[in-house]
């Protein structure tokens, strides 16, 4: 599958795409061409979307290549939705991938350096606030499209119907870490450290939050997982580490480049976290690094942990006797990572 060589006219190809046709990002083209290998493009969108709105494709190319390294076999056969796989446990899931987009007024993802900077001076609540509204869009849409046309589908009656959600709903979308849609769909906010436990530990209070307020006022439930009104999704794959610098950090980009990162450093009862600047020639990320795991603990029909798992994954629940959730990080998970580099033209 040919995704580089333009087919439409320079004033219609995205940013993103522009910069992949540089020279010097001829190896960052490498690595998405290895996650592409194997894809049909069975409605032959896929390419055109790549050109000119680039994050959904990114985002499916990105998904496939985690299906693949999770030793997943992929049934190109069916239309929709858009992965039907079969783990190495022998499990079918139907998995549709979606992105969580800016509302049409509002500013793109890939506005101007001078916008971005305005972003990252925003509030962060202003930011997580945006980012849950358009969150809660998406899987409202995904949702009512399961129940009129997927949740009908023989090859998929019966199976775990996940969402595969990325969120690119405005500049600085990558300040939202999994905060909001651990409100989206658990209603929990960031923990606080209020106090140590007996042993000397860290202990946290989980603040709930039940609702987000649109632009005219009107409130919107979060929590879609903390009852059975959401049960035909059985879970939610996340990540804001599966960007542009997702594919730059694994490609043998020579350009000076650095890396800012920070991971979860954990052990028995405690955790805390880890900053790094460092360069890319050092720097090392694995493929599902970053990846979120969300199980709905009402679901029709649950997904199997072992079905998407790997060290690297952070698998979600919540706790339904508690109204808590119940993340499980393991050493080292990603949670935010940000890529400053120069590109010869």
């Amino acid at each position: 599958m040919d995704i580089f060589t333009p087919i439409f006219p320079e004033e219609k190809l995205h940013k993103h795409f522009k910069i992949l046709q540089l020279d010097s990002a001829k190896p960052i083209r490498a690595t998405i061409n290895n996650w592409a290998k194997g894809f049909i493009d069975r409605d032959r969108k896929l390419v055109q979307e790549f050109q000119t709105t680039f994050n959904s494709s990114f985002w499916e190319l990105y998904l496939f290549q985690c299906f693949k390294e999770l030793e997943m076999k992929i049934d190109f056969s069916k239309a929709s939705p858009d992965f039907s796989v079969q783990t190495k446990s022998r499990n079918y899931l139907s998995i549709e991938a979606v992105t969580a987009n800016h509302a049409l007024k509002d500013e793109p993802e890939w506005s101007s350096p001078e916008i971005l900077r305005e972003y990252l001076n925003k509030p962060r609540n202003e930011i997580l606030e945006y980012a849950s509204i358009r969150l809660l869009n998406a899987i409202d849409f995904k949702h009512k499209k399961f129940l009129k046309s997927y949740g009908k589908m023989e090859h998929v009656k019966g199976n775990p119907f996940i969402l595969a959600i990325a969120s690119f709903e405005q500049p600085a979308f990558f300040r939202q870490n999994n905060q909001a849609i651990n409100r989206v769909l658990y209603g929990c906010d960031a923990p606080k450290m209020v106090g140590s436990k007996l042993d000397g530990s860290p202990n946290f209070n989980i603040p709930n939050i039940d609702t987000v307020k649109k632009s005219n006022g009107s409130p919107l439930e979060l929590g879609v997982f903390t009852t059975d009104k959401f049960k035909e999704i059985s879970a939610v794959i996340f990540s804001t580490t599966a960007t542009f610098s997702k594919a730059l950090v694994q490609s043998e980009f020579s350009n000076h480049c650095t890396v800012s990162s920070r991971r979860y450093k954990c052990g028995e009862g405690w955790f805390g976290y880890i900053d790094q600047i460092s360069e890319k020639r050092v720097y090392k990320e694995t493929h599902l690094d970053g990846l979120h795991i969300y199980h709905n603990p009402f679901a029709d029909n649950p997904l199997d942990i072992e079905d998407l798992d790997s060290y690297e994954i952070t698998q979600n629940t919540f706790n339904k006797v508690s109204k808590e959730i119940e993340p499980n990080h393991t050493d080292g998970s990603l949670i935010s990572r940000s890529t400053h580099w120069e590109f010869d033209k």
